[in-house]
């Protein structure tokens, strides 16, 4: 059994069995004090003991009490499954089974670590960043993404319908059918899209002009959901009406100077008709006007 087993006294906590595999660790400490074995630098009883929680008001066992503790003595930590149960003389001892999940708990603080990278990662990217599952509902919100689509909890968007939240409408009010969805459609083509230029509808129910790339997330069991990163591009498309805007008025500023020149040209046309009628020389050279 690969898991440490004693029973103690719960008054003299004086160890009154161990199996083999806590005397391979322990080394053979039956009839010790556990607080003294089990553990280091204890000056008294541990101030984790669990007999308090083993025995009611009454002095009747209570049960298993289940619990994780790493241990003073070797640094690695157990799942300990603690109860009162009656001895031989009919007094209450602890029972004891601690298994090792030293292995799990590094895994756990990896997990842990890992998340809270990805986490800064994502708290700190530029762009909005969503998943979706198979269903078409969100499943993780980045908080530039939350920024840009006016929600300030993960909470109020988890678990709906993306279309319902930021895709149910046109532009111009009309609806958006479900079926048309582009982001939708990735779960069922599996293939990555960019749209340029599309909108959003935020929490206060303005749209923002938005391009987005949805990449699917494939797994060996299929498609399982959809990725999407997006950024506001207002400020581009702000850029691209104030180009467009110069251009118009340049190319109107064009036709009234060419317009100009054309009135130009003809009254000179007119004075040299006027001086060859009376006999003078032309005043302008109109062919260095051509």
């Amino acid at each position: 059994m690969d898991s440490i087993v004693y029973i103690a006294d719960m008054e003299t906590y004086e160890l009154l069995f161990i199996n083999k595999y806590g005397i391979d660790i322990f080394g053979d400490v039956k009839g010790k004090t556990c607080w003294k074995t089990l553990q280091n630098d204890q000056t008294g009883p541990c101030e984790f003991c669990t007999n308090k929680f083993l025995v009611s008001a009454k002095g009747k066992p209570t049960g298993i009490y289940t619990w994780e503790h790493q241990n003073t003595s070797n640094n690695k930590w157990y799942e300990c499954r603690d109860q009162a149960i009656y001895w031989f003389d009919n007094h209450l001892v602890l029972m004891e089974i601690a298994t090792d999940i030293t292995q799990r708990k590094l895994q756990e603080k990896e997990l842990i670590s890992q998340a809270a990278i990805w986490s800064s990662l994502m708290a700190s990217v530029h762009e909005g960043i969503f998943e979706i599952d198979q269903s078409g509902n969100t499943t993780f919100f980045n908080t530039t993404a939350l920024n840009l689509l006016g929600y300030s909890k993960e909470s109020a968007l988890k678990g709906k319908s993306i279309h319902a939240l930021i895709q149910h409408k046109y532009a111009n009010g009309k609806p958006y059918p479900v079926q048309s969805s582009q982001i939708l459609n990735v779960l069922k083509t599996g293939k990555d899209i960019f749209i340029d230029e599309d909108i959003f509808w935020r929490a206060d129910g303005q749209a923002i002009p938005v391009s987005y790339h949805a990449t699917p997330v494939n797994e060996s069991t299929g498609i399982t959901g959809v990725v999407i990163t997006f950024e506001d591009i207002s400020e581009r498309l702000k850029i691209r009406q104030q180009v467009q805007d110069k251009v118009q008025e340049l190319e109107q500023f064009n036709k009234l100077a060419i317009g100009r020149e054309i009135k130009m040209i003809e009254l000179k046309k007119d004075i040299n008709r006027l001086l060859k009628e009376q006999g003078k020389d032309n005043k302008f050279n109109l062919d260095e006007l051509l």
